[in-house]
C-alpha cells in the first residue's frame, strides 16, 4: 500500500491521501489509516460505484432512510447534488448549493454514524470540502487542558434557534420530514452477507428531535483520541446531566477559535472526479465552499453531485463498544 501523509499549513498531518487504487484497499489497512490519520483520501480513483459500496460494507453496518435522495440502485447512497428533478424545482438530492457551515452527519443523535464517505460523481471546478481534524489538535494540547476536556460534555441540539450560531441552517431537514425519516430509518437496515449485529439495528423513538448530551472526548470505538465538537448543532457545554457550565460560552469560544477556525488543523480538498473521501465523524467535522458565488458560476448548469454513504465500524474493527447505541 503506498499513502502520502497531507499536511496543514503549520505542517501538521491533517489528512492521508492513498496511491495505491481504491479497489486493492485491504480493510485491516484502511482501519489502520483512519486510527492514524481520521480522513482518507483518493484522487480521481477509478473505482465503480459497485465497488465503493461493496468495501463499505466489509467494513460498516449502514441505514438507509429510504427518502428522496437515496439512490434507486444503492439505498446506502445519499444523492448530494444541486441537479433538478425534471418534472418540477425540487432538487434530486441533499443540500442543493451553497456553503454549508462546519458540521458532522446526523450529529445530533445519540447513535450517529461514526465515519462518512463523499465519491465524486459530478464536479464543477474549484469545489472544495474543507475537513477540520481534532487528532493534531489534542496532540498538541496540555497535559492539563486534556485532563479538563476530559470532564467536559456537549448538549446537541437539532432545534437550531437553540445552538451558540442561533441561526437555522438550511440544509438541515424540516421537522416533518424528520419525523418521516425517523420511522423509515427505524426498519431500513441495510443487511450484508456478513451477519448483522442486532444492536445496531434498533434506534429509540423521536431520535432526530430529542436534545442529546455527549461527552466531548467520547470513548472511540478505534481508540482514536481526538474531540468531538459539533458546533453547528452545539446547544451549550455542560456537565454529565445536562446542567450548563458557568464557563461554557468562554470554552465553547477557546475551542472554536483555536480548533475549529484554525487553519493550522485544516486539509480543504478540491474535488475531481473520481475523488474518494473517507472523513471519522467522532474526532471530525467539515465545511464546503460556495463553489457557484465565489467562480460566478450558475447554481442549475454548474453541476455538482457528490455520493454521500455512512456507517458504524463493524464489531471485528471495534476496540471497544464505543457511544453508539
Amino acid at each position: 500500500m503506498k499513502i502520502e501523509p497531507i499536511k496543514s499549513s503549520a505542517g501538521y498531518t491533517v489528512a492521508v491521501r492513498v496511491l495505491t487504487p481504491f479497489k486493492d484497499m485491504k480493510e485491516q489497512d484502511f482501519i489502520d489509516l483512519v486510527r492514524e490519520f481520521g480522513t482518507v483520501v483518493w484522487k480521481k480513483d477509478t473505482a465503480t460505484v459497485d465497488e465503493y459500496i461493496d468495501f463499505q460494507m466489509k467494513i460498516g453496518y449502514h441505514q438507509a432512510a429510504d427518502i428522496w435522495c437515496n439512490d434507486e440502485k444503492y439505498p446506502q447512497i445519499y444523492r448530494v447534488t444541486n441537479l433538478k428533478l425534471k418534472d418540477d424545482h425540487e432538487s434530486e438530492g441533499l443540500f442543493g448549493h451553497g456553503d454549508l457551515d462546519w458540521h458532522c452527519n446526523i450529529l445530533f443523535t445519540p447513535d450517529s454514524e461514526e465515519m462518512v464517505a463523499l465519491r465524486a460523481v459530478e464536479i464543477p471546478k474549484g469545489s472544495q470540502t474543507i475537513m477540520a481534524n481534532s487528532i493534531p489538535y489534542w496532540n498538541n494540547l496540555s497535559q492539563e487542558k486534556r485532563d479538563y476536556y476530559e470532564t467536559l460534555y456537549l448538549s446537541i441540539t437539532n432545534k437550531m434557534e437553540d445552538t451558540y450560531e442561533n441561526k437555522l441552517a438550511h440544509y438541515i431537514l424540516p421537522t416533518a420530514e424528520l419525523k418521516d425519516f425517523d420511522k423509515k430509518r427505524a426498519n431500513k437496515a441495510i443487511q450484508s452477507s456478513m451477519n448483522y449485529d442486532q444492536e445496531y439495528d434498533k434506534f429509540p423513538e423521536g431520535r432526530f428531535e430529542k436534545q442529546n448530551v455527549l461527552k466531548m472526548i467520547s470513548d472511540h470505538p478505534l481508540g482514536i483520541k481526538g474531540v468531538y465538537f459539533p458546533h453547528l448543532n452545539l446547544s451549550h457545554m455542560c456537565d454529565k446531566d445536562g446542567n450548563k457550565l458557568d464557563n461554557h460560552r468562554e470554552v465553547y469560544e477557546e475551542i472554536r477559535r483555536e480548533y475549529v477556525d484554525s487553519s493550522q488543523y485544516h486539509y480543504a480538498h478540491e474535488w475531481e472526479v473520481g475523488d474518494i473521501c473517507f472523513m471519522e465523524q467522532l474526532t471530525g467535522i467539515h465545511r464546503r465552499n460556495n463553489v457557484w458565488a465565489e467562480k460566478g458560476l450558475d447554481p442549475v448548469t454548474a453541476k455538482r453531485e457528490l455520493q454521500r454513504t455512512s456507517f458504524w465500524y463493524k464489531t471485528d474493527y471495534r476496540l471497544h463498544t464505543g457511544r453508539s447505541i
